[in-house]
């Protein structure tokens, strides 16, 4: 697999830009590579958009493609530039043009445009991941009664996306909304990405800002309680609901309980998990789960952060297997 990293004087020149540039129109090169050489121009005029993928208050992602370079598919996410203003939002810029990683999207370059009415948008350019939303598959896979592939999906997601994780944490990144819906898979080898940086914070402190952001349902108990203080360890507890919720197909905990009972919950732990046996030849595969996946979820699941799993916990409970 490539190699990883992450480039941290390059993070800083971004940031710098972002938050003291003034101008409307601006083009930034990042990670250069066919078909995008050097010299070729990142403005809105040299991209053909097409279908919206997904859309709503904040941003719009489009698929596209470089008028020179139409065989290439391309995704434009665009979100309002006042945003960079409010400080946090311009680190998925800079963040994904600093960062090399497989299991990452590669931010080619970035440009602003205005509409018609004179509202300025930042435009993000990346090679579009091959595959399809995590989430879409689980759930067709519960519905037409597959639930052991669920197991083998959800084993394949702590496997693929717990490193992605601890590669952030190593450069001081927390991305903050780790997700069945932010993963994306390639159905036709397994192969799992990372997306959506939008709420990706950099600090070197290892906390973060008190905010209750996330998504509902995946979030750790420290970003709903403003009395306990966020920190990389977030991203853990949400990767425990995403493993939980790919192999039950339910949140381990009731988002729409409401905020007291949703804590209180978390504070119970994990609901069991059963493991799923087609047939004798599945024993093996029905004892790993019943002896190991619900260990690690519940590790995962934790309350309180300081005695949540990491990356190094989950790979000495996989090694002694």
């Amino acid at each position: 697999m490539a190699a990883s990293s992450f480039n941290k004087e390059q993070y800083d020149e971004c940031y710098s830009h972002v938050h003291s540039s003034p101008a409307n129109r601006y083009y930034r090169p990042y990670h250069v590579f066919s078909p995008f050489v050097s010299g070729m121009h990142c403005f809105a005029e040299d991209f053909l958009f097409g279908k919206v993928l997904s859309r709503n208050d904040k941003t719009a992602v489009y698929r596209a493609r470089h008028r020179h370079a139409p065989e290439t598919p391309l995704i434009i996410k665009m979100f309002p530039a006042v945003l960079h203003s409010l400080g946090n939002d311009g680190n998925e810029e800079c963040i994904l043009g600093a960062i090399t990683h497989p299991r990452i999207p590669r931010l080619n370059c970035a440009f602003r445009m205005s509409d018609a009415d004179g509202v300025i948008s930042v435009a993000l350019v990346m090679a579009e991941a091959p595959g399809i939303p995590l989430i879409d598959l689980v759930l067709a896979k519960h519905l037409a009664g597959r639930t052991r592939d669920c197991h083998l999906v959800a084993y394949e997601l702590l496997l693929q996306i717990a490193p992605v994780i601890h590669f952030l944490h190593q450069n001081n990144i927390a991305h903050r909304d780790v997700k069945l819906e932010n993963v994306i898979i390639d159905p036709a080898n397994s192969q799992m990405m990372l997306i959506d940086f939008d709420l990706a914070f950099l600090t070197l402190s290892g906390e973060l800002p008190q905010l209750s952001v996330g998504s509902d349902g995946y979030k750790a108990p420290e970003m709903i309680d403003v009395r306990r203080t966020p920190s990389f360890s977030v991203d853990w507890f949400s990767l425990g609901v995403s493993v939980y919720a790919a192999a039950t197909g339910l949140f381990p905990f009731n988002p729409d309980s409401g905020p007291l009972n949703y804590l209180k919950d978390v504070e119970k732990g994990c609901p069991a998990i059963r493991p799923c046996l087609d047939s004798e030849s599945d024993a093996a595969v029905g004892e790993f789960w019943l002896s190991l996946l619900p260990i690690i979820i519940r590790g995962l699941l934790k309350s309180e952060s300081d005695k949540r799993w990491n990356y190094w916990r989950i790979q000495e409970e996989l090694n002694q297997t």
